[in-house]
């Protein structure tokens, strides 16, 4: 018999959740290759680059994903969270107007 996360969590200020609230199984993926481990299965572009500490307005999120990467340039786009995905951050560079 499995025990609910009630009956096996320690509730305290670093859990960040509240007694009765239910947890999202954990998904690991990867951003820019560090790994990262959350609770959630969808996170916004911007949540994701604060995560690695990069600046969502000078960076978009790619998704390496078989048979075509996703981009998400948008900040405020939620992303579906799958296990073991891989993103990379891409610097949005300044172009000159001629």
């Amino acid at each position: 018999m499995n025990a609910s996360h009630e009956e096996n969590h320690e509730h305290g200020p670093e859990c960040g959740c509240h007694p009765g609230t239910h947890h999202h199984p954990a998904v690991a993926f990867t951003v820019d290759g560090e790994q990262l481990v959350v609770h959630t299965a969808r996170l916004t572009v911007r949540e994701i680059l604060d995560l690695v500490s990069e600046d969502p307005t000078k960076h978009y999120l790619v998704e390496l994903a078989d048979p075509e990467n996703i981009s998400y340039r948008n900040p405020d786009d939620v992303v579906e969270l799958k296990e073991c995905a891989e993103f990379m951050s891409v610097y949005i560079s300044e172009t000159p107007l001629s």
